[in-house]
């Protein structure tokens, strides 16, 4: 298994967000490339997959999703391969680009308002 990868996430649990699917400004999932590399909280198991590992689920094509909260508000639908349990393990070439980036491609950036996500207040 990858490092940074767990085979089940418990509802509660903070992780790190990294988008795998297509990094193009006009992609439908956009917004979720834009929040790669933050935190969030894993809020419940949406879809279970087949199979009892991560490795078995992701070679089956039948990995599970999980419903996740950003820091800045947005409730998302996760694959359980792009949540990663600690900073270190995330790739560098797999980020958002840069607020700029974002805004010259007709984008638009996240929110910079966050919530606290180990207490639920925003600030």
């Amino acid at each position: 298994m990858p490092k940074g990868r767990r085979d089940d996430w418990e509802a509660g649990v903070t992780a790190h967000y990294e988008y795998h699917c297509l990094r193009a400004h006009d992609s439908a999932d956009a917004d979720l490339w834009y929040r790669s590399h933050r935190k969030v909280e894993v809020l419940c198991l949406g879809e279970p997959g087949i199979g009892d590992t991560l490795a078995g689920r992701c070679d089956d094509g039948e990995v599970r999703t999980y419903h996740v909260l950003f820091e800045d508000g947005r409730h998302a639908e996760a694959f359980e391969d792009e949540l990663i349990d600690d900073i270190e393990h995330l790739a560098p070439d797999m980020g958002p680009p840069t607020t700029s980036e974002i805004i010259e491609a007709g984008g638009t950036p996240p929110p910079t308002t966050s919530i606290d996500i180990t207490r639920g207040e925003t600030t």
